[in-house]
């Protein structure tokens, strides 16, 4: 542990940045029978190689000595990766403990998202090494491939075979590789936008269960006609797997297609089903500030009054006369994020319910802002209350290279940076997100993940089911 201390190189390790495989399958007899046994993964640190348990043990000394806090504060402006990394070292260390060695999709996306590799195809291919040999054999994916082709072939799989996440919600905002189709997000480029919606899941805030709440789900429901298919032998295929030290696919995540985005054949393009809603008619640029590494800082303050001013003018020309328009625009540039804390490690969750005054927090924010400009220099956040220091975390992480949109419909959103006038606003069934895409030529591009309030929550099934709007594809 001292040598792994002690290198140059030690972040890059247990960072996972560049993760490889030997994809020689091997095998050994237990009790009495053969038992698959994972490819050997490596983590790449400059010219040294580590593998995976050592990975595993490197990070449980660190967490049991108390060293993590000590670690991450070296790092200043990296600490976020460095809490992301400890978090996906424990999920696919958990994962293979609990799974007979595999890991599921959802966990890796999540877990190597913020990986670096000099050869960019390693960011799928290095995952090979914590999949099963079910999912191995049948992505067939090797590293001659051109990079393009591994990343449809990945995405493709992925799409029909992972229930717990949505990959389109993935979907970078950046510039991709070319050849790449427009819903495929690029594995190797950097996460530079917070997700609006992923798995669902329930957090409670304090000791209130009614305060339990979801990440959105736009295109399905937790029960009835709408909701996500689970395989009805789940639970009893997962402790079989864990018994017979199988992994943990073997069918276990094959729902039969659960959002219903099919591959086209001998093309990159997939056929979705879901509902059109709206085309947008004005968007304003992303906020410059929201890239700074003090957000609070007196230049960033003025880049920020100047988005806000334009956003909050296009939110009066487009919502409707009599609604709660402050309400509505501040849940908006924050997709509606609540912290639980003024930290960067923070949990985040959703206030479905309505219950938080964020509006209030807006309202704060936005004397914070007079007074600095007024001032013309720094003023020290340290007066402001703990709720408005966490409006503005999520403030600035919402707001990252996203734009602010209205549509013809009177609503407004936000969305990636790369919203044109013009884009239809659906939501796609069993996906939890509403989307943009658009049209070019005989062709649909797929923009990008949306927050609009309103559409969040299942309110478009419910408009169809009221006959108020037809499905498409």
């Amino acid at each position: 542990m001292s040598q792994l201390l002690s290198l140059s190189y030690w972040r890059r390790l247990w960072t996972l940045q560049e993760l490889t495989v030997d994809e020689t399958v091997a095998y050994s007899k237990h009790w009495g029978r053969s038992a698959y046994k994972p490819p050997n993964a490596e983590v790449l640190y400059g010219s040294h190689r580590v593998g995976w348990d050592q990975i595993e043990h490197f990070v449980s000394a660190i967490e049991r000595l108390g060293l993590s806090n000590w670690l991450k504060s070296r790092q200043g402006a990296d600490i976020l990766e460095d809490l992301h990394a400890f978090r996906g070292v424990f999920e696919i260390r958990k994962c293979r403990l609990d799974s007979g060695w595999a890991v599921p999709l959802d966990t890796l996306l999540l877990a190597t998202r913020r990986r670096e590799a000099s050869k960019p195809q390693d960011m799928v291919i290095g995952m090979l090494a914590m999949m099963d040999r079910s999912t191995i054999r049948k992505l067939a994916l090797s590293s001659s491939m051109p990079v393009s082709q591994i990343f449809s072939i990945f995405g493709q799989y992925y799409i029909q075979h992972e229930p717990q996440e949505c990959l389109l919600n993935h979907n970078a905002t950046q510039d991709e590789l070319p050849g790449l189709p427009s819903w495929c997000p690029d594995f190797s480029s950097r996460e530079i936008t917070s997700i609006i919606g992923t798995r669902s899941f329930k957090r409670t805030a304090g000791e209130d269960d009614n305060q339990a709440v979801h990440t959105p789900c736009a295109g399905f429901n937790e029960k009835g006609k709408w909701a996500i298919p689970k395989h009805r032998l789940e639970f009893g295929r997962l402790v079989v797997n864990v018994f017979t030290a199988k992994g943990g696919d073997n069918g276990l995540y094959n729902t039969g297609n659960p959002r219903g985005l099919q591959p086209v054949e001998c093309s990159h393009s997939i056929r979705a089903s879901g509902i059109l809603l709206d085309v947008v008619t004005s968007v304003i640029d992303c906020n410059p500030a929201a890239e700074a590494i003090n957000f609070l800082a007196s230049d960033s303050v003025q880049q920020i009054h100047e988005w806000d001013r334009q956003c909050i003018q296009l939110a009066r020309q487009t919502l409707p006369a009599g609604s709660s328009g402050f309400d509505i625009y501040a849940r908006t540039i924050t997709a509606n994020r609540i912290t639980t804390s003024t930290t960067i490690s923070n949990e985040a969750w959703y206030d479905k319910e309505a219950r938080v005054d964020v509006a209030g927090q807006y309202l704060r924010f936005q004397q914070f802002v007079q007074a600095t400009l007024g001032a013309r220099t720094t003023i020290s956040p340290a007066n402001m209350d703990a709720d408005t220091l966490r409006f503005i975390q999520c403030l600035q992480q919402m707001s990252c290279q996203r734009r602010f949109f209205a549509t013809k419909s009177g609503r407004i959103g936000l969305g990636s940076s790369n919203i044109q006038v013009g884009d239809e606003l659906v939501v796609l069934f069993f996906c939890p997100t509403p989307y943009l895409l658009r049209q070019v030529k005989q062709e649909t591009l797929f923009v990008g993940e949306a927050y609009v309030m309103g559409l969040m929550y299942g309110e478009a099934l419910d408009m169809l089911e009221r006959g108020e709007v037809k499905e498409t594809q």
